[in-house]
C-alpha cells in the first residue's frame, strides 16, 4: 500500500492535478474507513521507542524492524496530511483524525508526527480551520519537550510546522497567543547549527520579521535580531544567503533597532577580533549594504569558526 501511495502521492507545491486529487480522493476515503483500527497501534508504535532522526521525513522502509516500524508509519501520516490537502470529499475528517493522532502522540512527548501536520498546513483552509484551534495545545506540548532537557532536534518537525503556518497564514499566525513562545523556542533553536533546525526557524522568523503590523513591537524585533547576531556565525557557511536575507530585512525594516545591536562590541563575532579588525567589524555592520555585506557576513563567520584569519577584514575597511 505504502508503495502505490509514494507513486502517487505527488509533490507538496502547487495546485494538485486531477490524477493527484482522484488518488488523494481514494486514500482518504480508505483511511477515514479505517482510522479506528489504524491510530491506536500507530499511536502506540510511535510512542513506544525514540523516533530515529530522519524518520519524520523518511521514506517508506520495506523490511521488518521496528525502526521500519516507525518510518512507515511517518510515512504514512505524510500522505494522509497530502490526502487531506488535495482530496476532493474526506478532508475534514481526516484532518480531523490527523490532529487527534497528532494531539495524542505529543502529550506522551512524542513530536515527529508533527511533520505531517506541517504537510496539511501547507492547505490555508485546513490550517486555519484545522490547525489553529489546536496550535496552543500543541506549543504547549513543544515547550514542555524543551523544559525537559530533550533535544532540540527533537523540534524539527514542530519548527516545520511553524514554518508551514508562516508561509500559510501569515498574519493570523503572528496575532495569535502563542507568539511569545514561538519566539523563546525559536531563539532556543538558533544556537543549534544544523541544517534541519536552521532551515525552517530562518523561515519563519524572516516571514515574521517582513510583517507589517503595529503589533511587531520594538521588544519584539530585538527578541528576534539578538539571538540570530549571537549565534549566526556559528551556522555552516552554506547558509550564506539566508543569513544575508534576514539582514538584508533587519536593515530594511527595522535599522534603527539593528545597528546598535550589531555595533555592540561584546558580540560574540567580533569580542575576540583584535582591536583593528573589530572596528572594521562594527562599522561594516553600519555601512555594508548588498553584496558587500553578504561576503562580510560569510567572511566573519569564517573568521570566527576559525577557517580564516582577521586579516581578511581588512578587505571591509575600505569605503566603496
Amino acid at each position: 500500500m505504502l508503495s502505490i501511495i509514494d507513486e502517487t502521492a505527488g509533490g507538496t507545491g502547487g495546485a494538485a492535478s486531477p490524477e493527484q486529487r482522484a488518488s488523494a480522493t481514494c486514500l482518504a476515503s480508505v483511511l477515514n474507513a479505517q482510522w479506528q483500527a489504524l491510530a491506536p497501534p500507530c499511536q502506540r508504535l510511535l510512542c513506544a521507542a525514540p523516533v530515529p532522526r530522519d524518520a519524520p521525513k523518511g521514506k517508506p522502509i520495506f523490511e521488518y524492524s521496528d525502526e521500519a516500524l516507525q518510518v512507515n508509519i511517518l510515512a504514512l501520516l505524510r500522505y494522509a496530511g497530502k490526502a487531506a490537502c488535495d482530496t476532493v470529499t474526506g478532508g475534514d475528517d481526516l484532518s480531523t483524525s490527523l490532529l487527534q493522532l497528532a494531539g495524542a502522540c505529543c502529550r506522551e512527548g512524542q513530536l515527529a508526527c508533527l511533520f505531517s501536520v506541517s504537510v496539511l498546513a501547507q492547505n490555508e483552509a485546513r490550517a486555519r480551520t484545522h490547525i489553529m484551534p489546536v496550535f496552543g495545545d500543541i506549543c504547549q506540548a513543544a515547550f514542555a519537550h524543551v523544559q525537559a532537557g530533550r533535544s532540540e532536534h527533537d523540534l524539527v518537525s514542530f519548527l516545520e510546522l511553524i514554518s508551514s503556518l508562516a508561509a500559510s497564514l501569515g498574519d493570523e499566525l503572528f496575532q495569535s497567543a502563542q507568539l511569545e513562545t514561538l519566539l523563546r523556542l525559536c531563539t532556543m533553536a538558533l544556537a543549534v547549527a544544523e541544517t534541519d533546525v536552521l532551515k525552517p526557524v530562518l523561515a519563519f522568523l524572516l516571514k515574521l520579521v517582513m510583517w507589517r503590523s503595529p503589533a511587531l513591537t520594538p521588544q519584539i524585533v530585538q527578541e528576534i535580531i539578538q539571538p540570530v547576531l549571537l549565534n549566526f556565525h556559528k551556522w555552516p557557511r552554506i547558509w550564506g544567503a539566508q543569513i544575508f536575507k534576514l539582514f538584508s530585512a533587519f536593515i530594511e525594516r527595522h535599522e534603527a533597532i539593528f545597528v546598535p545591536l550589531a555595533a555592540s562590541p561584546s558580540l560574540p563575532c567580533v569580542a575576540g577580533l583584535p582591536p583593528g579588525e573589530r572596528a572594521i567589524a562594527q562599522k561594516a555592520f553600519q555601512g555594508l549594504r548588498g553584496p558587500r555585506l553578504r561576503a562580510f557576513l560569510g567572511d566573519l563567520g569564517a573568521v570566527a569558526r576559525s577557517e580564516n584569519s582577521a586579516d581578511v577584514l581588512h578587505a571591509y575597511g575600505v569605503e566603496g
